[in-house]
């Protein structure tokens, strides 16, 4: 034990010596009154508890997003070890123009415009929204394409994922 810890502990118990603990008498404490007078019943059937949490399911990823890698990079900064050096190096020459701002990642277009990098699950409901309901539509593929851009949106396949789902 140091000299400062020993000087502590000569202090605290100086502290709680001088002070005293006042009982007051005849007071009635009415909640431990109370609660020594419940009557448990032994024979109550325990019902085993259950472990299965809701929220464990939910946070689960069914598949993993296209910019994984990415985010996973400039969140920690590390590659992935089992990729090649041609790998590595086109990667961190695409991952310049990524921005991440937790929990959502951005790409900086060669239009000067960041937009928000959106998952495979989230694609078709884009395409629809552009497609049909936002500012008119029915439109070709280009110029669904093009409202998509404007909106904000991005992700590597959408010239391909507007064409496939237009032709459906």
């Amino acid at each position: 034990m140091s000299k400062t810890e020993f000087d502590e502990s000569e202090e605290l118990q100086m502290i709680y010596s001088q002070e005293e603990i006042k009982d007051k008498k005849d007071t009635n404490n009415v909640v431990a009154d109370h609660l020594s007078k419940l009557i448990i019943d032994s024979t109550f059937d325990i019902t085993p508890i259950d472990d299965y949490f809701l929220d464990e399911s939910s946070l689960s990823v069914a598949s993993i997003p296209w910019f994984a890698n990415i985010d996973n990079f400039l969140a920690s900064g590390v590659l992935p070890a089992h990729w090649s050096t041609q790998d590595k190096r086109k990667f961190l020459n695409e991952v310049k123009n990524f921005y991440w701002d937790d929990p959502y990642l951005f790409k900086y277009c060669p239009d000067q415009i960041f937009r928000g990098c959106i998952s495979d699950n989230e694609v078709s409901s884009v395409i629809k929204f552009c497609h049909s309901e936002a500012c008119g539509g029915h439109l070709s593929s280009k110029k669904t394409t093009a409202k998509m851009l404007q909106c904000g949106f991005y992700w590597p396949t959408m010239f391909k994922d507007t064409c496939v789902l237009q032709s459906l």
